[in-house]
């Protein structure tokens, strides 16, 4: 069940949602489309899972150079 006025969970409403960014006229059909597909859910909670165990990772800074190389690999 898609409402037009809601992204579909996969164009980033789902990311949005999880960090309260979602526009407040969008929430309520956002949580109905929740309610009436558990694969929608499941995606949701994987998702919310996922950004939880991040946060207790520490940024850390690239060896020098990486960034080169990474755009050099790519390109090839």
């Amino acid at each position: 069940m898609n409402h037009p006025h809601v992204p579909n969970p996969d164009e980033g409403s789902l990311s949005s949602y999880l960090a309260g960014e979602m526009p407040d006229e969008q929430v309520a059909a956002f949580e109905e489309q929740l309610a009436a597909d558990p694969g929608m859910r499941a995606r949701l909670d994987a998702l919310a899972q996922a950004l939880a165990s991040l946060g207790g990772v520490d940024d850390v800074d690239p060896p020098v150079g990486f960034d080169q190389r990474l755009r050099e690999r790519l390109s090839a």
